[in-house]
């Protein structure tokens, strides 16, 4: 579509900001005004920010959002850096979109918002993913968690129930991560 100009990771990126202020208040949808602003910033087309708004209608309402709403400690876009020498470089530094936890205890959900993955099979969105969530368990348990649970959410898919797709991957003392 030669109108719809947006840059893929421009969607992405708006949604991740949008995301984040919802955690960040509680919950709490944000307004009319905020999405408006946050369409300005990222350049956003009309179709892009009517995916936008769809996505995160799906996101707002989804099973999993409220699960991990209801965890004790729920942090947006939660940044780290740790040693991964490689071709690459020595390091690797990132954010976790949402890292929910509860006091007391060494298990972690850790969800991931994509955008861009509706035109993928389940089992192409499960492949294309697995190496990043095979990584973030491996941050976190080497920070001291011992279950991490990865969500990675396709907040504009959306299935038959109303949800949006959503591939889970967990790691613990028997299913330690692979990097």
């Amino acid at each position: 579509d030669l109108e719809d100009t947006d840059k893929a990771t421009n969607l992405g990126s708006a949604f991740h900001e949008l995301a984040q202020a919802m955690v960040e208040c509680e919950g709490a949808f944000p307004s009319a005004e905020r999405i408006e602003a946050t369409c300005r910033r990222w350049r956003l087309s009309p179709r892009a920010r009517a995916r936008l708004e769809a996505a995160l209608g799906l996101w707002a309402n989804s099973s999993i959002r409220e699960r991990a709403m209801d965890f004790d400690r729920v942090r947006a876009e939660v940044p780290f850096f740790v040693d991964a020498p490689s071709r690459f470089g020595d390091y690797v530094e990132g954010a976790i979109d949402l890292l929910a936890t509860m006091d007391g205890s060494t298990s972690a959900l850790v969800v991931d918002y994509k955008t861009g993955d509706r035109d993928l099979t389940v089992e192409e969105v499960r492949a294309v993913h697995e190496m990043q969530a095979n990584f973030y368990a491996s941050v976190l348990m080497s920070q001291g968690y011992d279950a991490v649970e990865c969500c990675f959410v396709c907040v504009e898919r959306e299935g038959a129930d109303g949800e949006p797709l959503v591939c889970t991957y967990e790691f613990d003392g028997a299913c330690k991560p692979v990097i």
